[in-house]
């Protein structure tokens, strides 16, 4: 039985690959931001003037399209110790409904292979995901701000335990509330701080292979998230920004598998998750904008290094 169990760890694994692949909306600030109310925020020459475009600009409608591309790792503290790339794009449109409330849709797809070889166990899981969700804003008084997401996906999943192939595919959703406070520095730039909550749901089917059977489940994954942003734009319509946050697991997803008789095990999620960002912004004219970001992301069952590319159009 000893063995199977060490088998086992291909579900845990099946399971953390499905959440990577959809795990990049949780950082993918460029649902909210209004990167032509920033512009005219630093190329104003008058506070006054600031401010009367700022409550002009506030209902701008904007497209974005944001390909990307991952190396992820599942640590030998999760099974096997497999890694792989993740390619994919996050696409959107955001409507300005007044001055105090954006409502958008988002949709996104992603590919993404994870393999490795531990003992006589050679594992190779890719991943099909489709996504399309909607978000929503209201600002507030005082530079406080409220902002939803909702989303729900389908996950094509392929998964080969040495010469044995099996296709459990997987649906899910996600629901994330953060509340968030933006510092207004003038010239050194805006300091955003944000208290979250996300949720992700994945029913995964039924892996049968020879001796062993990963029953059909349900995962939740309930996260505290903590983010603390910093943007600045510069006169030559160059920007910088940066960010740092953490999370923390309050759940503890279980899955079953047979292997004679039933045992539960932990599907090896990460307990804390701390994640960074680093960007550059080029912004063309009022109209378009340009951003390239790296986003590293650090748990104790796995890693993640996220590279995009963010075009964006403003009216």
């Amino acid at each position: 039985m000893g063995g199977g169990i060490g088998k086992s760890t291909l579900s845990s694994n099946n399971a953390d690959n499905s959440y990577l692949a959809v795990d990049f909306r949780e950082y993918e600030r460029f649902y909210y931001k209004n990167e032509r109310e920033n512009l005219r925020l630093k190329l104003s020459q008058t506070r006054q003037n600031s401010r009367a475009r700022t409550q002009n600009n506030n209902t701008a409608n904007n497209f974005f399209f944001t390909p990307f591309i991952s190396h992820n790792i599942l640590t030998q503290n999760n099974g096997f110790g497999l890694s792989g790339f993740n390619y994919g794009f996050v696409s959107g449109l955001n409507f300005g409904v007044d001055s105090n409330n954006t409502l958008g849709i988002h949709t996104a797809f992603s590919y993404g292979n994870l393999s490795g070889k531990k003992d006589a166990f050679e594992t190779d899981i890719s991943t099909i995901t489709t996504l399309l969700g909607l978000h929503y804003k209201l600002d507030m008084v005082y530079g406080l701000y409220f902002k939803i997401f909702g989303d729900v996906f389908y996950l094509l999943n392929k998964a080969a335990l040495n010469n044995q192939e099996q296709s459990p595919n997987s649906l899910g959703f996600g629901a994330n509330a953060y509340l968030g406070k933006t510092f207004n520095f003038d010239n050194a730039g805006n300091l955003n701080l944000e208290l979250g909550i996300n949720t992700t749901g994945l029913q995964n089917n039924e892996i049968n292979f020879t001796n062993e059977i990963y029953m059909k489940n349900f995962i939740m994954l309930v996260y505290s998230d903590i983010y603390l942003f910093y943007n600045k734009i510069f006169a030559s319509r160059f920007g910088v920004n940066a960010g740092i946050g953490t999370k923390y697991l309050f759940t503890k997803p279980q899955a079953k598998i047979i292997i004679g008789g039933y045992d539960t095990f932990d599907i090896g999620a990460d307990t804390i998750l701390g994640y960074l960002r680093l960007g550059i912004d080029w912004y063309i004219n009022n109209t378009i904008s340009l951003n390239l970001d790296y986003i590293g992301s650090f748990g104790d069952k796995s890693i993640s290094n996220t590279g995009m590319f963010n075009i964006k159009v403003m009216w």
